[in-house]
């Protein structure tokens, strides 16, 4: 069951997953190539901030792939209310794994991509003794911030249905405006121990707020 389930995402998903996957992989040759023909930048301080900003897109492209995951493979679903999921002869437990396991699988293609990239990519850059290349961290930072993703949008849908969109851009937008709005009043309000709360481990959602970078000392 288990086959015919992931061949069924991989069919929905197979395009927009190479074009990422490629993406991906070439993003940091990329990146490297801008920095050589850059006198000013190609600095080992010009490297680390090419690096993290190479990071920053490839935070961003772990959590479009994610979304895109889940909704190509859950949508119809979602729109047809699950009668077809529930005529199929095993549990619902079992199929929530099964489609679990399926999309992990599709989201550690791009990540393997970004490591191969990654490594090829940094292979030609001549590197002070400070400076090293953290490939396979950044990938699998990647791959964490798209299941993550994943579940996180998961959980969303399930709860609020086709407003998913819509209750998450206020919730966006209240993490905008809601410090703004503190400081505005002048409330006393732990606001950088609550951010630091929410940006470093253990907290699952810091993935997204650590260091992308590729190059780094």
């Amino acid at each position: 069951m288990f086959k015919q389930m992931f061949a069924v995402q991989w069919r929905f998903t197979r395009k927009a997953i190479a074009a990422v996957s490629v993406l991906v992989a070439i993003l940091p040759a990329l990146t490297m190539r801008m920095s050589a023909m850059s006198t000013v930048n190609y600095t080992p301080r010009g490297l680390v901030q090419q690096s993290i900003a190479l990071g920053f897109t490839l935070a961003m492209f772990a959590t479009l792939t994610g979304m895109f995951v889940y909704e190509a493979t859950w949508r119809s679903d979602i729109s047809g209310k699950n009668v077809y999921l529930l005529s199929l002869p095993i549990t619902w437990r079992q199929f929530m794994l099964n489609r679990l396991s399926g999309a992990l699988l599709l989201l550690l293609l791009p990540a393997l991509c970004l490591w191969v990239g990654g490594v090829i990519g940094t292979a030609f850059v001549p590197l002070p003794p400070t400076l090293h290349v953290y490939a396979l961290g950044v990938a699998f930072r990647f791959f964490l911030a798209s299941a993550l993703t994943y579940c996180l949008w998961s959980a969303l849908v399930q709860f609020s249905g086709k407003k998913a969109t819509l209750v998450f851009l206020a919730v966006l937008l209240l993490a905008i405006f809601i410090p703004v709005i503190i400081s505005i009043t002048g409330v006393t309000v732990p606001t950088e121990t609550i951010f630091r709360w929410i940006s470093n481990p253990p907290s699952p959602v810091s993935v997204f707020f650590s260091r992308w970078a590729i190059i780094d000392v």
